[in-house]
């Protein structure tokens, strides 16, 4: 790219679907102190929406964020699941 080139990125905002705030509230994103482990709920919510796309993976990231957490480097993994309906899941604990 020559230097009198540029790019500008904008954001494109719009209002959510009601199937959008409603997908948002089913699933927590976050893992907080007290909360059960998102690993079965996550699986379970991945499992209807790869359906739904008709596709057999996909990924799950589940943000750990208990207090008193190891660094990201020492905490952070990656397994493979399985969904409720046999559907291969990339999971990656962060």
């Amino acid at each position: 790219m020559s230097e009198d080139q540029s790019f500008e990125f904008q954001a494109i905002e719009r209002p959510l679907t009601a199937a959008e705030m409603t997908e948002r509230r089913r699933f927590r994103a976050f893992w907080r102190d007290g909360a059960p482990d998102l690993l079965t709920e996550g699986l379970e919510q991945r499992d209807g929406y790869l359906a739904g796309l008709g596709l057999d993976s996909g990924w799950l990231v589940i943000f750990d964020r208990n207090s008193g957490q190891l660094p990201l480097a020492e905490r952070l993994s990656d397994s493979e699941q399985r969904s409720p309906g046999g559907r291969q899941i990339r999971l990656l604990r962060l």
